[in-house]
């Protein structure tokens, strides 16, 4: 099973949808998969789009080039195909590593991979607003004990996970900057 985690926007002809409401008929943002960065990029029909149960995830940390003050998080099954526009191929989101340049809609910009984690150790938080099904933690943070975070296995860890299959192209762009994925 690849997939996604519910709330991973899709590129969609009506804006920004989060994946697990994209409905068979729906029109995403695709591009072929073998044209490279400079190929056409249409809408195109949805022809699957389904819940395939739980799996591991993968949280991959991104820095875009024009905006490298921020960093993009990314929750995808461990095996899900990204395209490395350094290597030209598909690559699985386990096997990303630092540096890694991944294709995004505009094809002047790109993203690189920022210390993906797959160690069970590593912790990070989320806002409780984002998260559900997570147990609320308390945090030692500077002495001062906070509740306002959750705390969350950045590395490996198994969630629901929604995938769509795209006409023609077999290919959509996820998250608010675009990341160009294989279905």
């Amino acid at each position: 099973m690849v997939g996604f985690v519910a709330g991973t926007l899709v590129h969609t002809e009506r804006g920004l949808v989060p994946i697990q409401e994209i409905k068979v008929g729906d029109r995403v943002l695709s591009r072929p998969e073998c044209g490279g960065k400079d190929v056409v990029t249409e809408y195109k029909r949805v022809t699957r789009a389904f819940c395939s149960g739980k799996d591991t995830i993968v949280q991959i940390p991104h820095i875009r080039e024009s905006n490298p003050d921020l960093i993009n998080i990314l929750y995808m099954t461990d095996h899900y195909p990204v395209w490395l526009e350094n290597k030209k191929e598909w690559s699985a989101a386990i096997d990303l590593v630092t540096s890694d340049k991944l294709a995004l809609i505009n094809s002047d910009d790109f993203s690189y991979v920022w210390k993906p984690s797959d160690n069970i150790d590593d912790y990070g938080y989320c806002d409780q607003k984002y998260v559900d099904g997570f147990a609320k933690s308390k945090i030692l943070k500077n002495n001062i004990l906070e509740n306002k975070f959750e705390r969350l296995v950045i590395g490996r860890f198994k969630l629901p996970v929604y995938n769509i299959e795209v006409e023609d192209y077999q290919t959509f762009f996820v998250s608010k900057a675009g990341l160009w994925v294989h279905c």
